[in-house]
């Protein structure tokens, strides 16, 4: 889990770091039936000031699970910062570096 939280990681290599995260955690949950909490936790814990690359991570996991309680718990993180990213506030629709509606 440091090598997403490490500073100075190019764009490039995060998106690889995501494919190798989506391997790893199919290999988890398929096999040895391993929840991978620290991935939960980092999705959840970085999300506020590291919103892009955790919604990446986010994404990379496109496989099925059966125990959504771990997803839960990431979401529930996620979502307040979606919303605000949405929904800006007014000075910073001239900004146009978030997303809006």
């Amino acid at each position: 889990m440091s090598c997403l939280t490490e500073v100075g990681v190019t764009e490039n290599t995060f998106k690889i770091l995501g494919k190798v995260v989506f391997h790893v955690a199919l290999e988890l949950l398929s096999y040895q039936e391993d929840k991978w909490f620290e991935l939960w936790d980092y999705i959840a814990s970085e999300c506020s000031t590291q919103f892009e690359r955790t919604v990446y991570i986010f994404q990379c996991l496109t496989m099925m699970s059966d125990d959504n309680e771990y997803v839960i718990h990431a979401v529930d993180k996620l979502l307040p910062e979606i919303r605000t990213r949405l929904n800006p506030p007014g000075e910073l629709l001239v900004d146009n570096s978030s997303w809006s509606l």
